[in-house]
């Protein structure tokens, strides 16, 4: 009992391990006798056999030191003034410069090119992102001032009329459209490949409509005909005196057709800027939320596929048709601040 007692509490060193390795070695002993031998000899010493197998290869060429090697420690390097305006310079002349890159140019290790980038230049690498246009500095200018005149005519979002906006543009809907890769996640056994779906063809069925709506909900859902001029007839209904109609410049909505109804009906048009779904309500927040609750559903009739949208639509309470609308204007105050150029998602 005392020689096993004394046998566990035994700690050898890494020379002492790699002795006792090279002692079987030359005993003759197969790495498995070896490695059986030494955890019998010695329980409280975990080695491994892919350790034994590793140091028998080391004896069998020759080599029988048994100390640890001097290792090479990281290349010297020191941050330097120079050294972060050199990479400083790099990044400006190519803002998708990559690690090894500066690592290799400058000559200095990839902990030092993360210290100068994000520490001393105080910069992070991101991921470009789509725009609707690149909009010259005219158009900006226009979005600018239609922001401050929605503004400044509904007080910034509380004024009583803002119930009295009717927002409403067109979408195609199909009968197929795939999900997202995130909505087509899935769990998976270990070893199990990702799960497939399949893409939307150009030959998918669709439907256009035209939708428009308020603080209080949904107007009218109307589905076109494939002639583009039916637009002009499918406004919302008669009681449209005094209201605040906002659409986009398509040609259809400038028609003769279309103004004749609209200063008929006594509705007022609100500005609508080029280019800027980021501050069309219907492009921003209602379209998406539509499309995204149908995605990856499969409707065999257009008719199927009104039903569902109508379903989705009457999904949608009252108080987030308010939160949008209030958005909206959080949105032209950030255009404002953009000076006219695309912004981030609030």
């Amino acid at each position: 009992m005392d020689s096993l007692v004394t046998k566990s509490s035994i700690q050898l060193s890494r020379r002492d391990i790699r002795a006792v390795i090279l002692f079987q070695f030359q005993l003759l002993k197969t790495i498995k006798e070896c490695h059986e031998n030494f955890c019998t000899a010695f329980p409280n010493n975990k080695v491994s056999a892919a350790t034994v197998k590793r140091w028998y290869r080391e004896f069998k060429c020759g080599n029988f030191h048994l100390e640890d090697q001097p290792r090479p420690g990281p290349p010297p390097y020191a941050v330097t003034e120079g050294i972060v305006e050199s990479i400083e310079d790099m990044v400006i002349a190519d803002p998708n410069v990559a690690y090894e890159r500066i690592k290799h140019e400058i000559g200095i290790s990839s902990g030092a090119v993360h210290t100068v980038l994000h520490q001393s230049l105080q910069l992070r690498k991101l991921c470009g992102r789509w725009i609707p246009h690149q909009l010259h500095p005219e158009q900006k200018q226009n979005r600018v001032k239609c922001c401050h005149e929605m503004l400044k005519k509904f007080n910034n979002g509380n004024s009583r009329d803002v119930s009295k906006i009717i927002t409403g543009d067109e979408t195609w809907i199909y009968q197929y459209d795939p999900e997202t890769k995130q909505q087509s996640r899935q769990w998976c056994e270990n070893g199990e490949g990702p799960p497939t779906k399949v893409r939307r063809t150009q030959y998918t069925k669709k439907q256009m409509y035209t939708i428009f709506f308020n603080t209080t909900g949904v107007k009218t859902v109307v589905p076109l005909e494939p002639v583009i001029n039916a637009i002009n007839l499918q406004r919302p209904g008669t009681g449209l005196r005094g209201t605040f109609l906002h659409h986009d410049n398509a040609s259809s909505h400038t028609s003769k057709m279309t103004r004749q109804f609209i200063e008929e009906s006594g509705l007022h048009i609100l500005p609508y800027p080029l280019y800027s779904p980021d501050l069309a309500p219907c492009d921003f927040w209602l379209f998406p939320r539509i499309k995204k609750y149908l995605k990856g559903r499969n409707f065999s009739s257009n008719s199927e596929l009104e039903g569902a949208l109508r379903e989705v639509i009457g999904d949608i309470n009252e108080k987030e048709f308010k939160e949008a609308i209030q958005g909206w204007f959080k949105r032209m105050n950030k255009c404002i601040q953009a000076k006219g150029c695309y912004f981030e998602q609030l």
